[in-house]
């Protein structure tokens, strides 16, 4: 028996299905446009810092379909909210206090405030993003700079929403912080590593 069998063993897996979630209604007559604008499942899914909430996209079928974000209560995930996005979501990461989801769709940048349900857009477009764990700061990825046929890496201040060191960068996959906070990699599809080490503050 391999690795994973003798953990599923001796922990055990639990099954289950989310299905569709409650509140996300078709956004177009199927008549019309076949499937478009039907549920077609999960994308990009995170926990809060608490652990104690999950955030998904619910993708939406169609090019120019709206996704959702359900927010469910963990472990049973019967508690469930949606919030309406703008546009399809290709990353998502909490704020470090919880409060917010700063989502990116459509190559632009939003904060959903979880209690209110409502998307600000933040004043930078990007693709990816991982927010700090402790401080105000959201590690982004943008495959185009103006003038430019290069992405570029920049660091947003979430309480000012103002963009700083900024770096050229391209094929960027996927970003995310270490634990403690000191630092933040950004890996390239051609395995090429960015890494940034905030200022102390």
């Amino acid at each position: 028996m391999g690795r994973i069998g003798q953990y599923a063993k001796r922990f055990g897996f639990a099954g289950g299905e989310l299905g569709p979630p409650d509140g996300v209604e078709r956004q177009t007559y199927e008549a019309e446009f076949g499937d478009d604008g039907a549920f077609s499942g999960y994308g990009s899914t995170v926990f809060s810092p608490n652990g104690k909430l999950l955030a998904s996209a619910v993708q939406i079928q169609g090019e120019w379909a709206d996704d959702s974000i359900l927010i469910a209560e963990v472990p049973g995930l019967q508690e469930q909210t949606v919030a309406q996005a703008q546009g399809h979501i290709t990353s998502l990461s909490w704020t470090p206090d919880g409060q917010g989801i700063v989502y990116c769709a459509a190559g632009q940048a939003y904060r959903l405030a979880v209690d209110t349900r409502e998307s600000e857009p933040l004043t930078a477009a990007a693709e990816i993003c991982a927010c700090h764990r402790y401080r105000p700061l959201c590690l982004c990825f943008s495959s185009w700079l103006k003038n430019s046929a290069k992405g570029q890496l920049f660091l947003l201040d979430l309480n000012r929403t103002s963009v700083y060191d900024e770096h050229p960068a391209e094929g960027i996959v996927h970003c995310r912080w270490i634990a403690d906070g000191s630092k933040a990699y950004a890996v390239s599809q051609d395995g090429l590593a960015y890494i940034y080490e905030p200022p102390l503050i």
